[in-house]
């Protein structure tokens, strides 16, 4: 099976059978029923690094070379957009934009 004692699963219905198992190949024959079964190892969550990096330009410009553009070029009126538009409603991500006050 290729893995650790402790990721080998026996089936609790079938205990007896796997004590009656002499040789490897009834081992064998037992594995292919699915009595006995290895659990999947447990990996890493990328759940967290996927909000991380998505979120990862909303933040608003902090210092002057952030910045783009002039100071009236971040207002969405100026730049073009329609504020009542719902393409522009939404960020990057789906997340709804700031509201500028």
């Amino acid at each position: 099976m290729r893995c650790g004692v402790n990721r080998v699963w026996f089936d609790p219905e079938r205990l007896s059978d796997i004590e009656n198992a002499i040789s490897r190949e009834d081992l064998r024959g037992l594995i292919t029923d699915g009595v006995i079964k290895a659990h999947q190892k447990k990996g890493v969550s990328r759940g967290r690094a996927r909000v991380r990096t998505c979120t990862a330009g909303i933040r608003p410009p902090q210092g002057r070379r952030e910045a783009e553009g002039c100071t009236g070029c971040t207002d969405s009126e100026q730049a073009g957009m329609d504020p009542e538009d719902p393409r522009h409603q939404e960020g990057p991500c789906g997340t709804p934009r700031r509201k500028d006050n």
